[in-house]
């Protein structure tokens, strides 16, 4: 069984069925991008899922607008960083976040796709929004 502590490994990062570590991750982006990995990936798992992901969308709505279009996403080791998000990403049930982890690692080759990620983001949330304003 898994020790947490609040300080050094915190639940909300540590609890993803693929044993990987959120910051063994996020620490290999900008701040901006890593981020908005941060709060996808514990989407649910410290607070409203919902409010985690609205908050992802702030961090990429910055990038976006802090990115030329042709400049390569910052990524310190984008092959160690595409291997854990493939194993995240298997291990993953949430299908919103599977897609979200994936834009992720299609962000790492191709930096057009920071948009992509962002929109597929966008589209999340508004789904969201739309099931539950037919709720009411």
């Amino acid at each position: 069984m898994t020790e947490f502590d609040v300080v050094h490994k915190p639940k909300h990062y540590n609890s993803h069925p693929s044993g990987i570590e959120a910051k063994d991750v996020t620490r290999n982006f900008d701040f901006p991008i890593g981020n908005a990995l941060k709060y996808i990936w514990r989407a649910g798992n410290k607070g409203d899922y919902w409010e985690d992901m609205n908050k992802a969308l702030e961090y990429l709505n910055w990038a976006m607008s802090d990115h030329h279009p042709n400049e390569a996403i910052y990524c310190r080791k984008p092959a160690v960083v595409a291997i854990h998000m493939q194993e995240v990403i298997k291990y993953e049930t949430d299908p919103n976040k599977q897609k979200l982890f994936g834009s992720f690692v299609d962000m790492i080759v191709n930096p057009e796709e920071l948009k992509t990620l962002r929109n597929n983001l966008k589209e999340i949330i508004k789904d969201h929004e739309s099931s539950n304003l037919c709720k009411d």
